[in-house]
């Protein structure tokens, strides 16, 4: 397993709907790994880091996504829900392998 690392700077917020988040990710990031992070950088007004977690995918799920292009970038466009947060499926994502120690 190789896992490619996405610093997302913020989120793509939709509204006040937390199922509504969603994080853009670049088309190159998803090709020559099987899965990628998501590490999201943002912080609130008072320095807390507001998306703590491990978000994860497999690249495969990912290129599965709607592109949005951003200054000629193709950019996956993916609802915060439907990644693995600390190695645990969303019950209603498309991703359903969980990511175990021994790398399965």
């Amino acid at each position: 397993m190789t896992m490619a690392v996405a610093k997302i700077k913020s989120p793509i917020w939709n509204g006040r709907d937390p199922k509504k988040i969603a994080i853009g990710i670049a088309d190159f990031r998803l090709m020559n790994s099987t899965h990628i992070q998501a590490d999201i950088l943002y912080r609130d007004k008072d320095g807390m880091k507001v998306f703590d977690h491990k978000y994860t995918m497999r690249c495969d799920i990912a290129r599965s996504y709607p592109l949005k292009y951003e200054k000629g970038t193709p950019i996956r466009i993916i609802p915060l829900n439907d990644f693995m947060v600390d190695g645990v499926p969303n019950p209603d994502s498309r991703e359903t392998v969980v990511i175990d120690e021994a790398g399965g």
